[in-house]
């Protein structure tokens, strides 16, 4: 039987204001630039207009159209580029230098400076002293415009936003890659471009009058700051798809490419990423077309909404929890690796938590293996010399002398701290429900084989040999990182049985991994905290909200819901002849 798939745009029951002023296309955004240029010109004198951005934008482009149809619309227009108020490389230097150490190829330190940081004051001061003096219309185009010194606001401020996808999709260097990651993008626009930019967008927002969905080139999608907000206060109030991505890798395996109809083309899927929030977004139906949203966005805009107040303290608006997919059906062994803990991730690259995860087996074949832990007698010395050695020579070495290896097992979870040595054999598909950071994998050993490009991937052994716990063995991997169910409620009524049971609950991380086992329906709530949930087995299951029937959820098997806290009490109804499973991620806070 084909497996059931879901549409990825959501379908929340919007208010008719947010309909009615969503601007579509080029020729839509440039007849209501004009009505505001004219009305303001009518009113109080020349418009100044501002269009700022995020990171990935080609701005170019957009002077570009906006000068001709000033042009043939008989206006007279002055155009300003922010742009090229920008420092140059040379003076960059330095803050660069401080994110992007010259020792760490693969690594940097997340840069805490504004964007204004990025510009010439110099240049600025002398850009908003010309828009000041000004007899005529003033657009100025740019990620910045909105950092002028201009003594009297903007008339109007668009903000052009597009995903983290679309920006890399844009950057050809890195897209012509045949090996690469969309979560392990280039070191500077990843410590460097990308927080300045999402730190900006954060603040500017407060003040932005006009939203645009730039994703699609050539077809702008405008809504007021207002219907935006109206926007993401209906989606949050449903069951949210996050819109997945797929990639190869030299260890790739073929059950998502063949379960999610993933193109031929692909030569395998080894990352099939359900909900990674700096590096995925939420498409929303709306009159007819699509509204992409980064997700980062939406924890911006709606973060107590989504998480919870105690959540919230303690996260801000960033999303604590990761829901992803490693392949390796009918592919290859993961690297062995480790993850580093919070105090290393501090300490070393800026950033906030750990990276802590969960391997729930989802599918495995009888042979399939984890590895997890050390063997009992490894001491760290020899370990690291012949690790190194391999490096050095790249010259392959029996890596099972020292790592320890446990059976895969359908339907367990396998928990892996921080400073744990692990990495998913073959024949697996493992669900990873980790904390969010995700690039920061340690390699210790890969099997000395070449990227999907043809080149040695990076191996990590300083850093990997900093955080490993010894003490992980295999009569400790055992007693510790391989729980039995704990069945913490169940009912039986009106021809339907359901278990919860509690998989995984350890103090090492912040979230806690549950299991329901129903044959026709469960019902759950949220009671101030998200949830996390992905259908593990059974066929297809509706999530309905009680208070909100009609913005029910189709989850097809493998799929993963986020159930925002502000859903309250909600109902899953199983749509398949036998019986279902759904694993539930949530917060310990």
């Amino acid at each position: 039987m084909e497996a059931i798939r879901t549409p990825v745009e959501n379908t929340p029951p919007l208010p008719k204001d947010v309909r009615d002023n969503l601007v579509v296309g080029w020729g839509a955004l440039q007849t209501m630039l004009a009505e505001q240029i004219t009305q303001a010109a009518a009113r109080k004198g020349p418009a100044r207009i501002a269009m700022e951005g995020s990171f990935g934008i080609e701005w170019t482009e957009i002077a570009e159209r906006l000068r001709a149809d000033f042009r043939k619309r008989g206006l007279k227009v002055e155009l300003f580029d922010v742009e090229r108020c920008r420092k140059s490389e040379q003076d960059l230097k330095g803050l660069l230098s401080r994110s992007l150490p010259a020792r760490e190829p693969v690594f940097g330190r997340i840069c805490d400076e504004e964007l204004i940081a990025l510009f010439d004051g110099s240049k600025l001061r002398e850009m908003a002293r010309r828009i000041a003096s000004s007899r005529v219309p003033v657009v100025c185009v740019g990620a910045g415009s909105s950092l002028l010194p201009v003594r009297s606001r903007f008339h109007r401020l668009f903000f052009f936003d597009v995903t983290r996808e679309e920006a890399l999709k844009r950057n050809k260097q890195w897209s012509a890659r045949a090996s690469k990651t969309q979560s392990i993008s280039p070191r500077r626009v990843y410590y460097v471009d990308l927080p300045l930019s999402e730190r900006h967008r954060k603040k500017v927002m407060r003040r932005v009058d006009y939203y645009v969905d730039f994703n699609v080139v050539g077809m702008p999608k405008v809504l007021p700051r207002e219907s935006l907000t109206a926007l993401v206060d209906a989606l949050v109030q449903t069951p949210v798809r996050v819109k997945p991505l797929y990639e190869p890798g030299v260890w790739g395996g073929q059950w998502l490419k063949r379960n999610r109809g993933l193109p031929k083309s692909m030569i395998n899927c080894a990352y099939g990423f359900e909900i990674i929030a700096p590096e995925q977004s939420v498409k929303v139906a709306c009159a007819g077309t699509t509204v992409e949203l980064p997700f980062n966005l939406l924890m911006e805009l709606a973060s107590r909404e989504i998480m919870g107040t105690s959540a919230s303290r303690r996260f801000g608006d960033l999303m604590p929890i990761r829901f992803a997919y490693d392949d390796t059906w009918d592919g290859g062994f993961l690297s062995v690796q480790a993850h580093p803990t919070t105090r290393y991730m501090r300490s070393t690259f800026n950033e906030k938590w750990h990276q802590a995860e969960m391997y729930y087996i989802f599918e495995s074949k009888p042979h399939s293996v984890v590895h997890l832990g050390l063997r009992e007698g490894v001491g760290r010395d020899e370990f690291y010399r012949v690790a190194r050695e391999s490096e050095r020579t790249r010259t392959p070495f029996d890596h099972r002398e020292y790592v320890n290896v446990v059976p895969a097992r359908k339907g367990e979870i396998l928990l892996i701290p921080p400073g744990t040595i692990h990495g998913a054999g073959a024949d697996n598909l493992v669900l990873e429900i980790s904390s969010t950071p995700y690039r920061y994998t340690f390699k210790i050993y890969d099997y000395c084989r070449p990227d999907l490009d043809g080149r040695f991937r990076p191996i990590h052994i300083e850093h990997a040999f900093n955080v490993i716990k010894f003490f992980r063995k295999e009569r400790w991997v055992a007693e510790n990182l391989n729980p039995s169910p704990r069945l913490l409620r169940s009912a039986k009524s009106n021809g339907t049985v359901w278990k919860e049971y509690v998989i995984a609950d350890r103090r090492e991380f912040f979230h806690v991994v549950h299991r329901i086992e129903f044959t026709r329906s469960y019902e759950d709530g949220t009671r101030g905290k998200f949830h996390m949930i992905n259908l593990v087995e059974g066929t297809s299951v509706v999530v309905r909200p009680k208070n909100n029937p009609d913005a029910g959820r189709r989850m097809a098997l493998s799929e993963t819901l986020l159930i925002p806290q502000s859903v309250g009490d909600y109902e899953v109804i199983n749509e398949g002849p036998v019986p279902s499973k759904v694993v539930k991620g949530f917060l310990r806070v």
